[in-house]
């Protein structure tokens, strides 16, 4: 019982910290357990957890310990009944995306090696992996553009994109992006796991494994980061029990490639990072002839 009073004091020390700096971040607990609610801004695009409604908006419910997976919940399930507590501070904002990380460079790190193959050349590089930033990272809600946010500064701490772009220097667009995507696609770097909730490009590293719901999200960093697309040229695609890309070229020359036998939806070329075998930017799936969900981010990068 101690424990149990102790976690909710501690828990509502945080809320209220929360809520000092102005995020309209809650508490809410039962004889179980107690979790703080965030109120998190729509363009996260959440992909797996438990919400809760209070005065007509939503909360996404987060176990208050470092153990539990983000998306879980130990002990409830969803529709469980939760007591809150009352706000005293009025226009609470939403959490927004995070486009900033702490320092983690001076921190113990994590080596790793990754091996793939583009044109029957094999490649391999080495990479760093900070452990705080992997700690950090862990705590983020499964989610599209929330781990896209978060992932594209995770990449300035990995080495990755300063070895990729000394391996493609002379590449053109068509061959930049099947390279990053037989890089996704490998299992010398990560190991299909079709279970896998989406965790932050980091853990996604250090466990070598993800679903095409992490590929993709991992995809999509590469391709902000290292070849510089805006947001308004690249979308999820999201399909029953699937999810993929799709990326508009900016070169004339690869539009003429993939024109050849690529498929597109709309403007947006099929990039399918999960659809392994002799496959390239523009391949779909055959099992993917249904209609499909264009998922954009509300304020694109230009």
């Amino acid at each position: 019982m101690k424990r149990k009073s102790n976690l909710r004091s501690s828990a509502i020390a945080t809320v209220a910290i929360m809520q000092k700096l102005g995020w309209d971040v809650q508490l809410f607990y039962n004889e179980k357990e107690c979790y703080l609610g965030l109120n998190l801004s729509e363009d996260w695009k959440v992909r797996k957890g438990t919400w809760i409604e209070k005065d007509g908006k939503k909360y996404y419910l987060k176990e208050y310990d470092t153990k539990t997976p983000v998306g879980y919940l130990k002990f409830d399930k969803p529709g469980s009944v939760y007591k809150s507590l009352k706000v005293h501070t009025l226009n609470l904002s939403p959490i927004p995306l995070i486009k900033s990380l702490p320092a983690f460079s001076s921190t113990p790190a994590y080596q790793k090696g990754l091996k793939w193959r583009f044109k029957d050349k094999d490649y391999q590089i080495k990479i760093s992996i900070p452990v705080a930033q992997a700690a950090w990272t862990l705590n983020l809600p499964p989610s599209l553009y929330g781990m896209v946010a978060s992932g594209i500064e995770e990449l300035k701490n990995l080495e990755v994109i300063e070895k990729l772009k000394f391996l493609t220097g002379d590449f053109e667009e068509f061959d930049q992006v099947n390279f990053l995507l037989k890089f996704c696609q490998s299992e010398g770097v990560f190991f299909y796991d079709k279970g896998m909730a989406i965790r932050s490009i980091t853990n996604q590293l250090i466990d070598g494994r993800n679903d095409c719901d992490g590929r993709s999200v991992f995809l999509y960093c590469l391709l902000r980061s290292m070849l510089d697309y805006p947001d308004s040229n690249i979308v999820f695609l999201g399909w029953k029990n699937h999810l993929a890309l799709g990326l508009k070229p900016k070169t004339e020359g690869a539009l003429l490639e993939l024109k050849k036998s690529g498929i597109a939806i709309g403007d947006y070329f099929i990039l399918d990072p999960a659809f392994l075998g002799d496959t390239q930017w523009g391949s779909r799936m055959k099992i993917l002839n249904g209609r499909c969900e264009i998922i954009k981010i509300d304020k694109p990068s230009q």
